[in-house]
């Protein structure tokens, strides 16, 4: 099982460190040096400061829900800005539901409940319970809506997603089995209101009820592979603003297909909004055409990596400690 770290949860500080996997042997003889290659992974140390009872209690159960190292976390480096000038702004509002179920409306007569940072649907029996927002999106942009989705009681057996729309066509990823981060990204053939749906259910009976506790709208890149080529530090990518140079800078950060990068060299777009995206680590895997490229908030899926420190100050502000690893 996934989850995201609240994002009205803002590390104080994080430490992040490429762990390097490279072999090296060295000829007693000539002194001569060879290193072999097996890849790298983030590491990230995040410490909260003063963190209020009810900051405190979120983390704490989250941590729980992590069961050790089997669980999976996503998370956002809370000091990243941007640089480049691909322009990825947040969509949704309340999208963290810090402000309960504010800007959100009931689609399929469903009930929502904002409570915790997290969203409440709950079914009335009605088809396609869900909830939603109304944003414009515009023809020729891509687009990844994403939410972190729990099964709440009687939920686990529906198909349960997200589902992208420009008013006219719709993009849903809805399934039984995939519960977590779940992403819908694509192109928008018109421009117009869509209803983004941060969460969609089938036909549930009365009460039936699943939760999200994060929601993201933004423009994205998609990945331009039809030929399932293994690409490595470099993959080209399209639906970009065209014919602009510094879309993405040297030291900026994206998530491809699930992993954490940072940019090697400026990305730049040609008159079709085509360009070669290079960055570090590598890939560990075949990236499908039409991927997202998440730009505008990418984050990494880890895990735990040592056991959190959860010093507790009675009557007080308290501290917590969590390092992580990508994986």
């Amino acid at each position: 099982m996934e989850y995201v770290l609240p994002p009205s949860i803002i590390a104080n500080q994080a430490d992040w460190t490429l762990l390097d996997f490279t072999g090296m042997q060295q000829s007693p003889l000539s002194g001569a040096i060879r290193t072999i290659s097996r890849g790298q992974r983030w590491q990230a140390h995040l410490l909260f400061h003063d963190l209020i009872t009810d900051d405190r209690a979120s983390l704490a159960a989250l941590v729980a829900v992590l069961r050790g190292k089997s669980n999976r976390i996503w998370f956002a480096d809370p000091a990243y800005r941007q640089r480049g000038s691909f322009p990825a702004p947040e969509l949704l509002a309340n999208g963290s539901f810090a402000n309960g179920a504010a800007g959100w409306s009931a689609g399929g007569s469903a009930v929502l409940n904002g409570f915790n940072r997290n969203l409440f649907v709950q079914s009335s029996g009605v088809a396609n319970p869900g909830a939603y927002q109304s944003v414009p999106l515009v023809a020729g942009a891509a687009y990844a809506l994403r939410a972190c989705l729990v099964d709440g009681p009687g939920s686990a057996a529906q198909s349960l997603g997200v589902r992208l729309s420009d008013g006219t066509n719709t993009w849903p990823n809805v399934s039984t089995s995939a519960r977590g981060l779940i992403t819908s990204a694509a192109v928008a053939l018109v421009s117009g209101a869509g209803l983004q749906y941060a969460a969609l259910m089938t036909t549930p009976a009365t009460g039936i009820f699943a939760m999200t506790t994060y929601a993201s709208l933004r423009r994205c890149a998609l990945v331009q592979n039809p030929g399932g080529t293994t690409y490595y530090t470099s993959i080209p990518i399209d639906a970009l603003p065209p014919s602009t140079f510094g879309l993405l800078r040297a030291g900026d950060r994206v998530e491809v297909n699930g992993e954490f990068k940072t940019v090697t060299f400026d990305l730049n777009s040609d008159a079709s909004g085509v360009g070669q995206l290079m960055f570090e680590p590598a890939l560990r895997k075949i990236v499908p055409d039409n991927a997202p490229v998440i730009i505008g908030e990418p984050m990494m899926r880890a895990i735990l990596s040592n056991d959190a420190m959860q010093p507790s100050r009675p009557g007080g502000f308290s501290d917590f400690d969590i390092t992580v690893v990508e994986g």
